[in-house]
């Protein structure tokens, strides 16, 4: 049979385990909220890289017409001088082939510059596309995180909500000599509860007196490790494995 827990570590663990059921429904209820918190800020991040690629593109089109607007001028003027020359009209042959490659090269050169900014714009657009579809990703992870949260949240605020009274009834049952130490290990976020495995704590892995054990294991006294301040459970000692003399009879 078992020997019985003392009942200072009793109510110690009758506490500890309503604590810890209370945090991990806070944790999660938080984790919920961080997850819409944070796809929020992946589509608010998303709208404005989109907004800024937009205003780029926009921004390179008007680059472009303004282009296209020199291009048919010259080209203009480029085909109304080489008409004056190729049928004599010009009044002066020497000024107007000037103009004509004038014109011809200010039409090249501009043709050249629209090409790029139509490399541009395609770039642009083309990660604007990319960042469109990232977006709806990042949206639709939202959705999901909001039906989730919407769904879980309610069930968890009422466990706390039950849970709550019981860890006061647990807390009023708590000796209250030792109350100052359970909060001291609740504010460092230590371990409350911790065994002894062959005398030494399974969390700071000091060793315990040798009477410490003892009294541990008879339940006969509540203890605490002498290492980190944690309310010991038990003391269990590892099962060493059966000798085997090996002379392979039966």
């Amino acid at each position: 049979m078992p020997v019985e827990l003392h009942p200072d570590v009793l109510a110690v663990q009758r506490v500890a385990r309503l604590d810890t059921r209370i945090d991990e429904a806070i944790a999660t209820i938080r984790a919920l909220e961080d997850g819409i918190r944070v796809a929020v800020e992946r589509v608010k991040a998303g709208r404005a890289e989109r907004e800024r690629l937009d205003e780029e593109i926009a921004a390179v089109r008007a680059e472009e017409e303004v282009k296209e607007q020199r291009i048919a001028s010259y080209a203009r003027k480029r085909d109304r001088t080489r008409d004056l020359i190729d049928t004599g009209r010009a009044p002066d042959f020497l000024v107007a082939q000037r103009q004509l490659q004038q014109c011809s090269d200010i039409v090249d050169e501009t043709e050249l510059e629209l090409l790029e900014l139509m490399e541009q714009r395609e770039a642009l657009e083309a990660e604007r596309g990319r960042v469109q579809d990232q977006l709806a990703i990042d949206e639709g992870r939202w959705k999901a995180a909001r039906t989730r949260r919407d769904a879980e949240r309610p069930p968890l605020e009422a466990e706390v909500r039950t849970l709550r009274p019981a860890r006061e009834g647990a807390w009023a049952e708590l000796p209250a000599d030792l109350h100052g130490a359970y909060e001291s290990l609740r504010r460092k976020e230590q371990p409350v509860l911790v065994t002894l495995r062959d005398g030494v704590c399974s969390h700071c892995h000091i060793s315990a007196r040798a009477q410490t054990v003892i009294e541990v294991t008879q339940q006969k006294a509540a203890h605490r490790c002498r290492g980190c301040s944690a309310f010991i459970l038990d003391a269990v000692e590892t099962e060493l494995p059966e000798d085997d003399d090996g002379d392979g009879e039966g």
